[in-house]
């Protein structure tokens, strides 16, 4: 109860995939204690002179034939026995997490979410409106209603204004005093060269997209990270009665030794952007903005709710201004909601927009082969392997950080599809991004699996090895 249902079945997950790895240890122990002891150790010895490496070859090559049957058996069986007890696991977490949703009342059991809304002005009481229609027609009190807005064009303008309003109601400080200091405030001095490479690293941890990826945009505090955003895009905002005031960015040179400005925050800025102030009239901003046609709809107990949904399905809906509106349990909580997007989208738009972003992976793995994995596959298969040598480690080092740079990068371009599919729900789209990113990894270990095979076989040839038959292994056409 103290971590949430999310951390119960999260160290479920532990559990299991720790206990399937005992079993197939366990499993694989037995059969070497009933069946054969070389199971233990087969494939695994060295051999220092050429009669040792002989005997060796040959050994091994009339156990591996006497064994292959169990072997086979063995990874048939647990390829099996691993399937059935994933789709079991799956179905064991997905009981255990609705028996912890039916112990909890939260914020979902009183929502109703309510699709095909008609499109109407930000000017109109939209969401008076639909109360008044909802509570006549299903006959339960509604607490609010929660209209979903189109503002991507105005994003940055209305998420500052909302998290100005907050800081405003919680904080004694008036944020136009604050905004006046971090903006005002700057002196002018050079920077040394680590404070400057620790500035940097900073700048990129912080960065509002590295948050964004890092915490799935849920972990990071969400006032920060807007504002951060608007700073980036240079939308710094004011307060003022009737209107908002915007503060514009302008570029100035700097100093003629280029020393640059440090701001209060220690980052330095260059060029300096100093500020030009206009004012967007909020309301007419407002005033235009259109609907989607998702709303949701709060009440008072989670039995009204239930109540309203069973009136809604005996009268096939509940019509308003000439559109029929279908209701239906919220599935979401509202700190989960991506409000920018739950624009409505047919399916042949959102069709689209995961083909387009499954386009872009295939672009991006294809980049990430080229410029990174291709050239560790062509050192690693073009070194001369002759009698035994082997790449340095600070060569191996180096090109396994370049390998799990691009990986990196896979994983920042799997969330960039996912953010920008437009899911309206953080649930789904963490479910894409890890369908994603688990057709990356499967791509990668693919081509992990292809490099090994042949970097081992080149280390064969170049130690000159032979076969059972005494046949060197760059005459043989095939290992059958």
């Amino acid at each position: 109860s103290v971590g949430g249902a999310g951390m119960l079945l999260h160290f479920n997950f532990q559990v299991a995939v720790i206990g399937w790895a005992v079993v197939a240890a366990a499993v694989w122990a037995l059969m070497a204690l009933y069946v054969d002891m070389s199971f233990l150790w087969i494939g695994l010895r060295s051999a220092h002179t050429p009669h040792d490496h002989c005997v060796l070859v040959a050994d091994g090559y009339e156990t591996q034939r006497r064994l292959m049957k169990y072997k086979v058996a063995f990874i048939v069986v647990l390829y099996l026995c691993s399937f059935i007890f994933a789709v079991a696991h799956s179905i064991r977490q997905l009981r255990l997490f609705q028996i912890e949703d039916s112990k909890h009342s939260t914020h979902k059991d009183f929502c109703i979410e309510v699709n095909g809304v008609p499109e109407c002005a930000g000017d109109q009481h939209l969401e008076k409106d639909i109360k008044v229609a909802m509570q006549e027609a299903l006959g339960q009190r509604v607490v609010g209603v929660s209209v979903c807005w189109n503002f991507e064009k105005d994003k940055w303008v209305i998420m500052r204004v909302i998290e100005d309003d907050l800081y405003e109601r919680e904080n004694p400080v008036p944020l136009k005093q604050l905004d006046s200091v971090s903006t005002g405030v700057r002196r002018r001095y050079r920077l040394g060269f680590m404070t400057r490479v620790f500035a940097w690293m900073e700048r990129v941890f912080l960065h509002p997209t590295t948050q964004r990826i890092i915490t799935k945009g849920r972990n990071f505090s969400r006032t920060e990270l807007r504002r951060a955003n608007l700073r980036r895009h240079g939308v710094h905002l004011g307060v003022r009665a009737g209107t908002r005031q915007i503060t514009k960015p302008v570029i100035y040179e700097g100093p003629e030794d280029g020393s640059g400005v440090e701001s209060d925050t220690g980052l330095k800025d260059s060029p300096v952007k100093s500020d030009q102030n206009m004012e967007i009239d909020m309301d007419e901003v407002l005033g235009k903005m259109k609907n989607t046609g998702k709303a949701f709809v709060v009440f008072d107990t989670e039995a009204a709710r239930d109540a309203a949904i069973r009136v809604a399905e005996e009268s096939g809906g509940i019509q308003f201004k000439g559109v029929t509106l279908n209701l239906k349990a919220s599935e979401v909580e509202p700190d989960s909601v991506a409000w920018q997007n739950c624009v409505t989208i047919d399916r042949v738009g959102r069709a689209w927009r995961v083909f387009s972003g499954i386009i872009i992976v295939l672009i991006a793995q294809l980049t990430w082969g080229l410029l990174f994995y291709l050239p560790y596959a062509y050192y690693e298969l073009k070194f001369d392997y002759n009698y035994g040598q082997e790449p340095k480690r600070s060569q191996q080092m180096i090109f396994t950080i370049i390998i799990a740079f691009g990986n990196a990068l896979m994983y920042i371009v799997c969330g960039e599809v996912a953010d920008r599919t437009g899911f309206y729900s953080i649930d789904r789209r963490e479910v894409c991004y890890m369908i994603l990113y688990t057709c990356t990894c499967v791509l990668n270990i693919a081509l992990d699996l292809v490099i090994t095979y042949y970097v081992g076989y080149y280390k064969m040839v170049g130690m000159r090895q032979k076969n059972y038959y005494g046949t060197p292994l760059e005459e043989m056409d095939n290992f059958s």
